[in-house]
């Protein structure tokens, strides 16, 4: 990318002084790497949400994984997101996060949501890309519009859970819930089901097995 460097450029050099590597750091190294991410887009809009979207999701690494995983859960691929206004935003390098390619994706939405595990890195960084700014959307994410934790920091996320706060935010979310209990309800019972019947054919084999040898 075409962006202006100092002197001998961004690294390291003999005898550094260690307020010219900070004052580096804050006026260059950081805009180059975010001008980096841009000119060889790192981060991608995936759904596009249709010609107005109102919801917003980003996440990144597992978690966009997961996302997937809990979307898919919902029932939803590309083309019912983009009834439901819904649109998608991977990150691909999450520190220091690209602003242009999030301005772009947010401003105008209602609401942005961004799941991520552990403590929120993104999140962060959204807010203060997007503050004081026209368009801004409500932000979301390791808490929700009151206050309550959403997307804990501890622990792991796992699609189930990711699945279960998206669907109440979506606009048919009553039906996208119903869905979920369901096919969560029918997966729970297979994986149940699962090791009885396999308990039951090594019960029979060692059955047969335990015969004396003048039945067999």
């Amino acid at each position: 990318p075409d962006i202006n460097l100092p002197e001998g450029g961004v690294n390291i050099r003999a005898h550094d002084d260690r307020h010219e590597q900070e004052y580096r750091l804050h006026h260059f190294k950081i805009h180059a790497a975010q001008a980096y991410a841009r000119a060889n887009v790192l981060d991608q809009v995936i759904w596009p949400g249709g010609k107005s979207p109102k919801i917003g999701i980003i996440s990144t690494g597992k978690s966009w994984m997961d996302t997937q995983s809990a979307l898919a859960m919902l029932g939803l691929d590309a083309q019912q997101a983009s009834q439901l206004h819904l649109a998608t935003y991977k990150v691909g390098m999450v520190w220091p996060l690209e602003p242009e390619g999030i301005k772009a994706f947010a401003l105008g939405l209602d609401q942005l949501i961004i799941i991520e595990e552990k403590r929120g890195l993104i999140e962060s960084q959204v807010r203060e890309i997007l503050y004081g700014l026209d368009g801004a959307p409500k932000v979301i994410g390791k808490r929700d519009e009151a206050g309550k934790v959403l997307f804990p920091a501890d622990g792991v996320l796992d699609p189930v859970m990711i699945a279960r706060q998206l669907a109440s935010r979506l606009p048919d979310g009553k039906d996208r819930s119903a869905q979920l209990c369901t096919e969560h309800q029918l997966e729970k019972s297979a994986t149940q089901e699962k090791p009885a019947t396999q308990d039951a054919q090594a019960t029979g084999a060692r059955g047969a097995t335990d015969k004396p040898l003048a039945e067999l």
